[in-house]
């Protein structure tokens, strides 16, 4: 190992200027390898060891943290997925409820008895139109009558339906129940209202 010095010795030593260069450069360097300048510490080597040590161990800890708090947020959003699903399930049986409860009004499409619409009519509908608008009625309508009817409407696994229909007029139809059902469309018309 070659030899060190704190400092090096400049030839011309002798020079006021040169000297004072290397005395200042000389007590600097002998500030740093004692670790003071006058009353004030530098920082030593080991005293920057030891203060990394506390970083790692508060790092460690950081990091120990944000696993924790990932595995809460990951918990936190499969409860919140849980919650939507339970929402939308409870917003189905609430649809399939008031389905129940209320009724809508249909279109005169539905004054036709056979038409195709019914094949996808849900829930308790209604409509009241002139006995001369009615076609394909399991009644006989008068034309100058008002006929009230209302629609309950189920439809079957394979695309059929069962249909309630319970009709009156405030003179001619007393009111009636009439009903029909096939489990498929074709067989609703085939077997037509009873």
């Amino acid at each position: 190992m070659p030899n060190q010095t704190i400092a090096s010795v400049p030839a011309n030593v002798e020079e006021p200027i040169v000297l004072k260069r290397f005395l200042l450069r000389l007590i600097e360097e002998l500030d740093i390898v004692l670790g003071y300048r006058g009353d004030s510490s530098y920082v030593s080597q080991s005293q920057l060891v030891n203060t990394t040590d506390p970083l790692n161990t508060t790092l460690a800890s950081v990091s120990d943290r944000v696993t924790v708090n990932a595995a809460d947020i990951t918990s936190i959003e499969e409860q919140n997925q849980t919650i939507a699903d339970a929402i939308e399930s409870n917003s189905a049986s609430i649809e399939a409820v008031n389905q129940l409860l209320s009724s809508t009004v249909l279109s005169s499409t539905y004054h036709d008895f056979n038409d195709i619409a019914y094949s996808t009519l849900e829930g308790n509908s209604e409509f009241s139109t002139l006995g001369s608008h009615i076609t394909n009625a399991p009644y006989t309508p008068v034309g100058i009558e008002t006929y009230y009817n209302f629609i309950n409407s189920v439809i079957t696994a394979n695309g059929g339906v069962v249909q309630t229909l319970r009709a009156y007029s405030t003179t001619t139809l007393t009111p009636t129940t009439y009903f029909r059902i096939g489990d498929t469309w074709a067989d609703v018309g085939t077997l037509g209202w009873i």
